[in-house]
């Protein structure tokens, strides 16, 4: 992966694809392919965010739309371009005050910060990044996890809380988690990094948001007992693992091994619920072929599930069964036995 920063200096259809040609620092030209995000990264960088709705008013193909206004102008601004060199492929486009560093560059930084605290960061079993421990309690341990982010830009460095449970050591994780699933009374703040003013400024940032993202690790102790004072019936429990491991990209043969982990094994609250999935995390050799992405996924679904008011949660996810027929098949799918 390369980064070449410089300006759009046209834009063209070729053979099925859209192809950028870029001026670079160096003054040289640059012909790349261009991925549909690279140019709706361009879109937003030159016109804001209110292009997403000019598009949709336009009725175009979003190339013909790209085409069409990228190349009115007469200057753009200078950006970042990540490139697959084998391809020649553009796949993400950043503001020069996006981070775009190599997440062993981020981990580095990380170990050197910690090292004045004499602290260690460790990496978990099914899950993305590092975690550093910070309390223990009888029951579970808590810290942080923090991800280095991708060079592609999917996602920025990111800082969260994070705890294992004692007796069973099962993650409970809040990376990628979505708002919608937050309990109305309490949030819990996840911190990111995605721009900076100078690339030089980001240990200082990093060793900010460290020590802000340790003061509401206490949060997590009120959470796990929350959850635990929520029952759930096995109706309720398919409903929300069918529907939010489906925002994640989960198929129905974790979604049914989750399941019956819950209905045989834990308790009928949030809590258990929540556990049958940071079991799954931690034991991700019951699917040959399971991904870390998987893993840390279902890590990140127990940890939303901790913070989710049933009531309001609920209701969401019934009005998207409602609107969705794949939804309420995938649902008589869910194995009982």
């Amino acid at each position: 992966m390369e980064v070449i920063n410089g300006r759009l200096k046209s834009i063209y259809p070729l053979g099925g694809h859209v192809y950028g040609k870029v001026a670079t620092e160096d003054k040289k030209d640059v012909s790349m392919r261009l991925s549909k995000k690279a140019m709706w990264a361009l879109l937003r960088q030159q016109f804001s965010y209110k292009v997403n709705s000019e598009f949709k008013e336009s009725k175009k193909d979003f190339d013909v739309f790209a085409i069409d206004k990228l190349s009115k102008l007469k200057r753009t601004n200078k950006m970042q371009f990540i490139v697959d060199e084998e391809r020649n492929f553009a796949i993400a486009v950043a503001s020069l005050k996006h981070s775009i560093k190599k997440e062993d560059y981020v981990y580095d930084l990380v170990s050197k910060i910690l090292k004045t605290k004499k602290i260690n960061a460790v990496e978990e079993r099914g899950i993305s990044g590092k975690v550093v421990y910070l309390k223990s309690h009888p029951a579970f341990n808590v810290g942080l996890q923090i991800y280095g982010g991708d060079i592609t830009t999917a996602r920025a460095i990111t800082i969260t809380p994070f705890a294992k449970i004692n007796s069973c050591l099962n993650p409970l994780s809040w990376l990628g988690i979505e708002k919608m699933w937050y309990r109305e009374e309490e949030t819990l703040e996840i911190i990111s990094i995605r721009r900076l003013e100078k690339s030089t400024h980001l240990e200082e940032r990093i060793t900010t948001l460290m020590t802000k993202s340790m003061k509401i690790v206490s949060k997590v102790n009120s959470m796990l007992r929350h959850g635990k004072r929520v029952k759930v019936t096995e109706i309720e429990a398919k409903k929300l693992l069918l529907v939010m491991c489906k925002s994640y990209g989960i198929g129905l043969k974790a979604i049914n091994t989750v399941y019956k982990r819950w209905k045989n094994k834990e308790e009928k609250t949030i809590y258990g619920l929540a556990m049958a999935c940071s079991y799954y995390s931690s034991h991700e050799n019951i699917f040959k072929k399971t991904s870390i992405v998987s893993t840390q996924n279902i890590s990140s679904i127990a940890g939303a599930l901790l913070l989710v008011k049933k009531e309001r949660i609920m209701k969401v996810i019934v009005k998207k069964m409602k609107d969705s027929k794949e939804l309420r098949d995938e649902f008589e799918e869910i194995e009982d036995d």
